[in-house]
């Protein structure tokens, strides 16, 4: 089947996000945390099937000379962080993941690059 394993991020044929927390049957189908609007944020969890997915979600990290609100990114301590606010001469409001989601300052010295999402469709890396 699919090369999908616990913990890859999946987009569904519904434009949702998903990450994997189980794999049943060797990848017939999926216990899947979706990432679904809902008042109170909470997240969903689900049973999902290969042909829900169209893409894996794949994260690169690319250098970066501005970086914007909602922005994810590697600090140079290799924790990733979410930009919450800029405050001030390339000083930002993030959110750091490693840290329980405190939310720090931080320079912009203090980030190493900026994380982007790229799907990568899955007729590219499905088995013939």
């Amino acid at each position: 089947m699919f090369c999908i394993e616990e913990g890859s991020k999946v987009r569904l044929s519904t434009g949702e996000t998903a990450r994997i927390v189980e794999v049943y049957g060797g990848g017939e189908a999926y216990e899947a945390e979706i990432d679904r609007p809902s008042e109170d944020f909470s997240i969903t969890i689900d049973t999902i099937y290969p042909e829900d997915i169209v893409a894996i979600i794949k994260e690169i990290e690319i250098s970066f000379s501005t970086l914007y609100k909602n922005d994810y990114v590697r600090l140079h301590t290799g924790e990733r962080g979410r930009i919450l606010k800029i405050l001030k001469d390339d000083t930002f409001l993030t959110r750091v993941f490693e840290k329980d989601f405190q939310e720090i300052e931080l320079k912009k010295s203090d980030i190493k690059s900026k994380i982007v999402e790229v799907d990568e469709p899955i007729q590219e890396w499905a088995l013939a």
